[in-house]
């Protein structure tokens, strides 16, 4: 931090933030009693060039975070680490086991990599924020990592829904599922996609128009400007709940061609005990699987229309 110069009522630094005591604010009632359970002082940073106004802790000319901030960054952190742990273990199963040596192995791969690359972004960018005051939340790094993760997300939607088109393609289409969905031709989609994802989200980095964190509210968002209403109507509601839309319906579709195969497959058998357990085995795969993809359709509609 820099240089400190102490007055009688306040501290004041070089860059114009003032640091009150905190018996002269109106505050938390279990922030004034923080001031009596630990000893340091605790005080309000008020900066005439930042929107942020935090509480922080001055003793001895140091100044340590918030603790909103420190629980924020923490959290993030766990959450972030165990999503990368997943993700990374996710990708090594896929990459060493044989039954993901496919098109369907390669694009799950693709979201477990994109998924790291966004959790890394929250991982670094957030906590630095939490920890480090001094940051332009605004700068062009900023803008950066918001654009970068928002069009990883948008990718992972986009991967989601290419994979509903794989398992379609594979019942509905055998014979031409290999030449959709060959081993390089899954690599190109996902790369492809990465790509495009990146130019839709490439005007993020006009003026007042970034996707950034905001550490006064703790969440990530678009500028509250013409230009981030446009991308917050367009890409976030519009173009997630368009993507979710088509992957439920592929997916229904698919769910009906596996029962449709199921019920085939028991017209020819004979009914014993054997086919018994396996009709249950199947009806239970074929709920497992509706229930995994409503679950996630509902989870992102939720996210995005909060």
């Amino acid at each position: 931090m820099k240089e400190l110069r102490r007055y009688d009522r306040a501290v004041i630094n070089t860059s114009g933030c003032i640091y009150k005591p905190i018996n002269e604010m109106k505050t938390r009632i279990w922030r004034q009693l923080l001031q009596y359970i630990i000893p340091p002082i605790y005080s309000r940073r008020i900066c005439k060039n930042k929107r942020r106004s935090t509480i922080f802790r001055y003793n001895h000319n140091n100044i340590t975070m918030h603790p909103d901030d420190s629980i924020a960054a923490t959290v993030v952190a766990i959450t972030c680490g165990i999503g990368l742990l997943f993700n990374s273990a996710s990708i090594y199963v896929t990459h060493r086991s044989k039954n993901f040596q496919s098109s369907f192995g390669i694009i799950c791969a693709g979201v477990c990599i994109i998924n790291s690359i966004v959790l890394l972004i929250i991982l670094c960018w957030t906590t630095s924020v939490l920890i480090f005051a001094d940051i332009d939340e605004t700068s062009i790094l900023a803008i950066a990592c918001g654009q970068i993760a928002n069009a990883m997300y948008y990718a992972s939607v986009a991967m989601h829904t290419l994979i509903s088109f794989n398992r379609f393609c594979a019942i509905y289409f055998p014979t031409k599922y290999a030449r959709l969905f060959g081993r390089k031709e899954s690599i190109y989609e996902v790369i492809g996609i990465c790509i495009l994802t990146l130019l839709m989200t490439s005007g993020l980095y006009f003026d007042e128009c970034g996707y950034l964190f905001k550490a006064e509210t703790y969440r990530w968002g678009y500028q509250n400007t013409p230009c981030g209403h446009i991308y917050q109507i367009s890409f976030n509601i519009v173009y997630t709940v368009l993507m979710l839309g088509t992957m439920t319906v592929v997916d229904l579709f698919t769910l009906q061609k596996l029962r449709h195969f199921s019920k085939q497959f028991e017209t020819k058998t004979i009914v014993t005990a054997q086919t018994n357990e396996q009709k249950f085995i199947t009806r239970k795969k074929q709920l497992a699987f509706f229930v995994q993809v409503t679950h996630w359709n509902e989870l992102i509609c939720r996210y995005e229309l909060m």
